[in-house]
């Protein structure tokens, strides 16, 4: 999924995380567990295989967002895209192995 440089709103971000990159995977495509380590999510819920195409929602603070999934490359990278308070959003991941730590 290509990202539109031009979007009124564009962030990056990169962490290290010290642990093998497939846990780093587990975690970030484990949809229905994101609650229990990012505190800004209220719910989760995702049903069915992750794959291309596939549909699932969020909650954090006040915007509910049932995205779609653009695309899933395990264990490398998941984006999604979808729309919630009038602001349509994609978001990609990308995990990279190094060593014992992932570069997300």
């Amino acid at each position: 999924m290509a990202i539109n440089e031009n979007a009124p709103v564009v962030a990056r971000m990169t962490r290290e995380v010290h642990a093998p990159a497939e846990r780093v995977w587990d975690l970030i495509t484990g949809i229905n567990r994101w609650p229990s380590w990012n505190p800004a999510i209220s719910e989760a819920h995702q049903r069915g295989p992750l794959v291309k195409g596939a549909r699932f929602r969020w909650k954090a603070g006040p915007g509910t967002i049932v995205p779609t999934l653009e695309s899933v490359d395990p264990p490398g990278s998941i984006a999604w895209s979808g729309k919630t308070m009038g602001i349509r959003a994609m978001h990609a991941w990308t995990c990279e192995a190094q060593r014992e730590i992932a570069r997300l």
